[in-house]
């Protein structure tokens, strides 16, 4: 029998953001922080290199100036932290919801379709298996979703949503991970953004319900808050967010329009962005807490998760 995974209480709160930007001692204190630093870096390079072994003094001398400018680029993405928004909703678009799995649980998987099942915005939800299950067919059709599976799991989670574009023709796509739960209102909150016909990529905010996982430090809070609550919104604010796997609103258009998913790369989400924003596509951030997922549990499942982000990343760069 399968055991649906509850949906946390956090579902039911608009969670607001902890790290904000805009108070006036922040910024005194960011602007003498980023002076001191530059006054610093004259002094270390004007008086402190006489006698100093050469590769080591620049080694050392590199290692501050990169400190320095990780700060000044931090602060000036969180500069300004605007308060979330819901824009008005005036196109309706279509909506495929795409629920990604390979080998998830079926309890997990439950959840996620639960949430699925209950989004209000007009919709069809597709459950995209690359484990080629006959239980994750039956559970599909339990929950009122369609079912798609595909011979080979060539390109991974990126060939899987390929995949079904083919086979599907909502005008804007939901993508999920098998383990994060929607929010009712998912859609109606975020598809005002693709009014404006230049948006191709709307994603929101990573929470997760299990808090005694690997990355939580405290209830509600883990090591991927800071971004999600003040470096995506900067983002935003200078059109740099990505999609960020799951979560997340893109327009089939302008997918198609870029041959679909990225597949060079094992960061699939943020190499499509840049193509899309390389085909004049820009892309939203809505800094509202809307899904509740499941973040890595152990050690292990962290250092792998956070290996192939850095992979990826690095792969994305030598392209």
């Amino acid at each position: 029998m399968v055991q649906v995974m509850k949906i946390p209480a956090q579902m039911e709160q608009k969670v607001q953001p902890r790290y904000q930007g805009r108070d006036r001692l922040l910024h005194i204190v960011v602007v003498a922080a980023l002076a001191w630093g530059t006054a610093y870096l004259v002094w270390r390079a004007l008086d402190t290199g006489r006698g100093a072994q050469p590769v080591m003094f620049a080694v050392l001398y590199a290692c501050e100036v990169f400190g320095l400018a990780a700060l000044a680029s931090f602060a000036f993405l969180a500069w300004r932290i605007p308060s979330p928004t819901r824009p008005e909703i005036g196109w309706r678009p279509t909506v495929d919801v795409f629920v990604c799995t390979y080998d998830e649980g079926l309890d997990v998987l439950a959840g996620t379709l639960v949430g699925c099942d209950r989004i209000t915005y007009p919709h069809i939800t597709w459950v995209l298996d690359d484990g080629r299950r006959q239980d994750v067919r039956e559970l599909a059709e339990r929950f009122g979703a369609r079912y798609l599976t595909r011979p080979t799991n060539e390109h991974a989670k990126a060939g899987n949503i390929n995949n079904a574009l083919g086979y599907t023709q909502g005008q804007v796509l939901l993508i999920l991970d098998a383990d994060h739960v929607p929010q009712p209102d998912i859609l109606d909150a975020t598809i005002g953004y693709f009014d404006n016909p230049s948006v191709a990529v709307v994603q929101t905010p990573h929470d997760f319900g299990n808090h005694d996982s690997f990355q939580h430090f405290e209830t509600g809070r883990h090591d991927q808050s800071m971004f999600f609550e003040t470096i995506m919104p900067g983002k935003d604010r200078h059109n740099g967010a990505f999609w960020c796997g799951s979560a997340a609103l893109i327009l089939r258009h302008a997918l198609e329009g870029i041959g679909g998913i990225a597949t060079e790369t094992i960061a699939e989400d943020f190499h499509t962005t840049i193509r899309l924003h390389g085909q004049g596509w820009h892309s939203r951030y809505h800094n509202e807490t809307l899904v509740q997922g499941l973040a890595p549990h152990d050690l292990a499942s962290f250092l792998l998760q956070r290996d192939r982000w850095a992979r990826g990343n690095l792969a994305v760069l030598r392209t």
